[in-house]
């Protein structure tokens, strides 16, 4: 397996963001024959280039750029457009897991939109047995944040099942709901078994999953995530009691750090096993859990579950004792 230099990662411009562009004017001159054209037929890991080719009615001096919508929701790159006379044309890269009809959905000239009615012109791309990849942490997860974590893939071809060899992948690790980062980042390629190993720093400021994708030309494709780490918080517990008449109300109060209105839930320990008796959501930190406490010791634990952004915490466990009444 061997590892490809850095290369820069521009952030992907979804397709809702295609309308950023300002109001049509007037003075903008219109479009008199976009084209937009797919390459041969993609097959496996090959990739090929989408034209576009945009012609205007008079020359244009400012800066033209293509909006396109991609098949795959997400693909939605902008094109800059190089001029050649009337023409202004340009290239995208695309591959056979973005198969399907490709829109000029917009162009515009020094950023005004250019006047038009429908998408500007239409192509379709066709693909077949695109590559798949998956991946699995070798080290055991959850890691703290800051740590390393190594993971380990492979790339087949979706349909043939054959191994994808020599594929370029990019991996990086970022926030739970962010994305690709915009400076460089690290490349490994696939063995000739379409497999790859790799060790991913897990930034202290708050990553917590590792991604891997194909990148083409602007475009993030195929990205596949695996959340590898989770904050981490402490849970405290304290009875309101610890002896007490046997059906009392006893009251549990604690506090959860780092996690405010973090749920949390009160266990009683049956044998080996920890039975829930009742739940709360915490404020400011805070929580109370009342229970009516039963004859004879319990042993008790507040557990605060595991969350998309916190790993779970269990307190110290405390013993509280149900003293019958003498008759």
């Amino acid at each position: 397996m061997s590892r490809a230099g850095s290369g820069l990662f521009a952030l992907l411009v979804a397709a809702g963001g295609l309308g950023a562009a300002a109001p049509a004017r007037a003075d903008v001159p219109p479009v008199a024959a976009p084209q937009v054209t797919a390459p041969a037929p993609l097959v496996g890991a090959a990739t090929g280039s989408l034209l576009v080719d945009v012609r205007f009615a008079a020359p244009v001096a400012a800066p033209v750029v293509a909006l396109l919508e991609g098949a795959v929701p997400g693909d939605g790159p902008r094109l800059p457009l190089a001029a050649d006379g009337l023409d202004w044309t340009g290239a995208v890269p695309v591959s056979a897991a973005q198969a399907g009809t490709w829109t000029l959905a917009d162009v515009t000239v020094g950023g005004e939109l250019v006047p038009h009615g429908a998408a500007l012109a239409t192509a379709v791309v066709q693909g077949s047995d695109a590559p798949a990849v998956t991946f699995a942490p070798v080290t055991r997860v959850p890691v703290p944040r800051g740590s390393t974590v190594v993971i380990a893939g492979r790339a087949v071809l979706g349909d043939s099942g054959r191994p994808a060899a020599r594929l370029r992948l990019a991996v990086w690790s970022s926030a739970l709901a962010g994305g690709p980062p915009s400076e460089p980042v690290p490349f490994v390629r696939t063995d000739a078994q379409g497999r790859f190993r790799w060790t991913q720093l897990m930034d202290g400021r708050g990553d917590a999953v590792v991604s891997v994708a194909r990148v083409l030309g602007e475009q993030v494709v195929q990205r596949t995530q695996l959340r590898v780490a989770w904050l981490r918080t402490s849970v405290t517990a304290v009875p309101s009691a610890t002896r007490a008449r046997a059906g009392a109300r006893v009251v549990v109060r604690g506090r959860v750090q780092g996690a405010p209105g973090a749920a949390v839930l009160l266990q009683r320990r049956v044998g080996a096993r920890w039975v829930p008796l009742a739940g709360a959501a915490s404020r400011a930190g805070a929580y109370a859990v009342p229970f009516r406490l039963p004859a004879g010791r319990t042993t008790l634990r507040v557990v605060q579950p595991r969350t998309a952004e916190w790993r779970s915490s269990v307190s110290r466990s405390v013993v509280v004792t149900g003293v019958r009444n003498r008759t």
